[in-house]
């Protein structure tokens, strides 16, 4: 509960405070949420093709997204 508080009270765009909220909770339109849904015919990452790709591999593990985060700086911590 505390964490949800932080988020929401941080000062960022909210945009991005929806960003992180859809993330924890599991519910971004990834390749296995989609999948899941039928609406897309596979659940294989499209970047490394890793299969029954989780929110935890799309946004951090996925060497194929890796290479934009540091272009990206959230006052988070």
């Amino acid at each position: 509960m505390a964490f949800w508080k932080r988020l929401w009270r941080l000062e960022i765009p909210n945009k991005i405070k929806l960003f992180l909220w859809r993330a924890a909770s599991d519910i971004l339109p990834i390749a296995v949420n989609l999948f899941t849904r039928k609406v897309i015919p596979s659940p294989l990452c499209s970047k490394c093709g890793k299969e029954g790709v989780s929110t935890m591999h799309a946004l951090w593990q996925c060497n194929g997204n890796k290479q934009f985060w540091p272009f990206f700086r959230f006052g988070i911590g």
